[in-house]
């Protein structure tokens, strides 16, 4: 009878002795984007972040869990097993932990929320980096674990005694789960007293008062008379919004709402983006109260500095879900809350957003340039009548490009 080959001992030996130098590699690379992220993307990181270590899975723990997810081949290993190469963002408090894991959500990555009966808990994070090895480029998939300090203590306490034995005794997986349920109730604790004290130095300054939902709405409606406030609109997002970029009082955003060089700043950016759209007609047109509100605060926050400008592209980009130039980075499908969605077509509806200072739009059809790039970029093989970015061959039609 024969029978079904498991992963041999040996052969995956080699392979990660022949692996472990690009292991190696993206350990390192890893760590230091972990560590860019953080910076670019958290205020207060020092309060925030009380560890990140990296680490290689051991050759012995990567065989066993290769074992226990049916691995016949060592090629299979890596997207079998997606943390060879992991990072463990250890941080304060439970909310500390929610916004190290909104950076990645919002870029589209895999994010699970580990609660095991075991008294395991934590956020695991999958991306891929791209790496290029042996002249081939891939995707190297890396697991991100973002725990409390308290959920870090328990795996510090129990975890690694308990990772690779079989024989689990009843009592001492009580005893363990049992830890883990206290770290959770210190957790909870810790983030109550993070909260009460956030309240405190909220109520103790006159200026906060009057800043409520209602009083922003207020103000909102006040700056916005005319606009078009979408029923969804989030005041208690918007409020911590603005309390995380400093801004605690009406007072406070009155002054912003009137500075002249955060709306000039902000329409710059609007107009570079939109001026070639014929829907356009001032940034009204294409955002949100709300959605300004958060563009002029975060300008703000960094001083209308170039940092500034590149936060605010990110934040418009996020808001419209828009796809933008590979060239210059000018929005080129914006997918905003006037667009209609068409079924047939599979898309959101891109009439009329071609201005008349362009090409028409018969000779614009690129997901990667705006208007303006395609003409500067692209090249029209008049044997076949594709455009290409290579200026002297035709992809399409395997000729060198015949031109005019």
């Amino acid at each position: 009878m024969g029978g079904t080959k498991e992963l041999d001992q040996k052969d995956f030996n080699s392979w990660y002795l022949e692996h472990l130098g690009l292991f190696e590699r993206i350990k390192q690379r890893l760590h230091s984007y972990m560590v860019q992220s953080l910076q670019d993307n958290l205020r207060s990181q020092d309060k925030k972040v009380v560890h990140i270590s990296s680490r290689i899975k051991s050759p012995q723990r990567l065989f066993e869990k290769g074992i226990k997810r049916g691995v016949r081949n060592t090629k299979d290993i890596l997207t079998v097993v997606g943390d060879t190469v992991g990072i463990c963002i250890v941080c304060k408090n439970l909310s500390d932990a929610e916004e190290i894991k909104s950076i990645w959500e919002t870029e589209g990555c895999h994010v699970e929320r580990k609660n095991y009966p075991s008294g395991y808990r934590a956020i695991h994070i999958n991306i891929d980096l791209k790496v290029t090895y042996h002249g081939t480029t891939m995707d190297f998939p890396c697991e991100i674990q973002v725990k409390t300090l308290a959920q870090h203590t328990w795996s510090v306490l129990s975890h690694d005694d308990f990772y690779s034995s079989d024989d689990k005794d009843e009592l001492l997986s009580d005893l363990q789960a049992r830890i883990g349920d206290i770290l959770e109730a210190v957790d909870k604790m810790s983030q109550g007293i993070r909260d009460g004290m956030a309240k405190r130095v909220v109520a103790q300054d006159p200026r906060n008062d009057s800043f409520t939902e209602a009083t922003l709405l207020a103000v909102i409606e006040d700056r916005w008379p005319d606009a078009r406030t979408p029923e969804t609109l989030d005041l208690a997002y918007l409020l911590q919004e603005l309390r995380d970029y400093s801004v605690k009082s009406v007072a406070e955003l009155t002054k912003l709402l009137e500075n002249r060089r955060v709306q000039e700043f902000l329409k710059d950016i609007v107009d570079y983006h939109f001026k070639v759209f014929k829907f356009y007609q001032g940034i009204d047109s294409v955002l949100t109260p709300e959605q300004q509100l958060v563009l002029m605060v975060t300008a703000d926050f960094y001083d209308l500095k170039d940092v500034a400008k590149q936060k605010v592209e990110d934040r418009i980009y996020g808001f419209l879900q828009a796809e933008y130039c590979v060239n210059c980075g000018r929005i080129i499908h914006p997918t905003f809350f006037g667009s209609s969605w068409n079924e047939e077509a599979g898309e959101y509806d891109r009439k009329g957003i071609l201005s008349v200072q362009y090409r028409p739009e018969a000779d614009w059809d690129s997901d990667f340039y705006c208007p303006e790039c395609f003409v500067e970029t692209m090249t029209e093989c008049l044997r076949c009548g594709v455009y290409t970015d290579n200026k002297d061959f035709c992809t399409n039609c395997n000729e060198f490009i015949e031109q005019s």
